[in-house]
């Protein structure tokens, strides 16, 4: 599915993304109705929005296994993007997760006095830093309030909030990242 993605932007040089995640909590109960089962996960969408082709709006979903953070959904689907993308793309990323804005800038910039393994989720991080210095990417990281009328940000909203059986899920090996 990213495949399809990457040959579709191939020629993209300026992009406007939308990112959004979402929990989903499913209740169910037993057959006499006095137990319920809760099962939590979270899904994240996209919105691609390509502005020197015709391709319109690319749209993906996907979910997050493993230990429940919005701010992890979001690093996840940011990553997405950055890989799908070709090299030397300009793209704007706009998200309602301002944590995860003050976790990229801060893992990528290095700021001091909060060391790299200080942060929650340094694989994904160092993974979204190595994509940007590699396939020198120029990243805008820009904050929306959300459900504010954004036809795009009302619509990724919507993606994230769909069931993801068709989504994709990533992984990332450490040994191949950097120091």
């Amino acid at each position: 599915m990213l495949e399809e993605y990457t040959r579709k932007l191939q020629r993209s040089k300026q992009i406007i993304v939308y990112t959004d995640e979402s929990l989903i909590t499913d209740v169910t109960s037993n057959s006499s109705n006095s137990i319920e089962l809760k099962r939590q996960r979270i899904s994240f969408g996209a919105i691609c929005l390509v502005k020197n082709l015709n391709l319109g709006r690319i749209e993906w979903k996907g979910k997050v296994e493993g230990s429940l953070s919005s701010t992890r959904a979001e690093l996840w689907i940011i990553l997405s993007v950055l890989w799908v993308i070709p090299n030397k793309t300009s793209i704007k990323i706009i998200t309602d997760s301002e944590s995860s804005i003050k976790a990229i800038k801060g893992y990528t910039n290095e700021h001091k006095g909060k060391y790299r393994s200080n942060y929650s989720n340094p694989l994904i991080l160092q993974t979204i830093k190595e994509l940007i210095y590699t396939k020198e990417i120029d990243l805008e990281l820009e904050k929306i309030k959300a459900h504010q009328g954004d036809y795009n940000n009302e619509r990724v909203d919507e993606l994230a909030k769909l069931e993801s059986n068709s989504g994709f899920i990533f992984s990332i090996n450490p040994k191949y990242l950097r120091e």
